[in-house]
């Protein structure tokens, strides 16, 4: 019994044609990976992060090669967002470490922990001011009245309205000199010298 002549070669031998679609996506990929690897290092990708972006949707767009009309967009597309998931990712496990080891808090613990620093900075404050003047800023911030906390003290609301211009300028200079550091400037050239 002879053989048909017909059979297909077998993948890989030098009588198999070339694959078309194949040749395609190669010559496409040459002449576009340069442009993605820019395109991904000015995303803030690192060189590792881009390549590893750019393989994904490489594979990607060899799976949808014959679908896909406009390839460079699709390609440029599905590079950065396998660039962003995998950056996200990997802030998620970062952030996963830090919360085991009790270098941060877990989402839900954040915002009672930003009201008791504000609560404990806004004590701080206080406390720098004399004592009158002090019972006369916890009265306004509990939203009482001059005449209410003149009531409570056992003083005019005149002398309330003083001890709360007094307190808010001791306020004023504390609050200036935490902010020093943070305001310096560089001293300006004199004109005319």
């Amino acid at each position: 019994m002879t053989q048909v002549d017909n059979a297909a070669p077998a993948p890989g031998s030098a009588a198999a044609p070339p694959n078309p679609s194949e040749d395609e996506f190669t010559a496409f990929f040459r002449a576009s990976y340069r442009r993605l690897l820019r395109t991904a290092l000015y995303a803030g990708a690192g060189k590792q992060e881009a390549e590893d972006a750019i393989s994904a949707a490489m594979e990607d767009i060899l799976c949808r090669w014959s679908e896909v009309e406009h390839p460079y967009p699709y390609a440029r597309r599905a590079m950065l967002n396998h660039f962003y998931k995998a950056r996200t990712r990997g802030l998620d496990r970062v952030r996963q470490r830090q919360v085991a080891r009790g270098d941060t808090l877990q989402d839900g613990e954040d915002a009672a922990l930003t009201v008791w620093e504000d609560r404990q900075w806004v004590d701080q404050l206080l406390a720098s001011l004399p004592p009158a003047q002090r019972q006369v800023m916890e009265g306004i911030l509990a939203d009482l009245t001059t005449a209410e906390i003149g009531v409570l003290l056992g003083k005019t609301p005149a002398a309330v309205r003083q001890n709360l211009v007094a307190a808010r300028r001791g306020l004023k200079a504390v609050l200036l000199q935490e902010r020093a550091p943070f305001n310096h400037s560089p001293a300006s050239p004199k004109k005319g010298v």
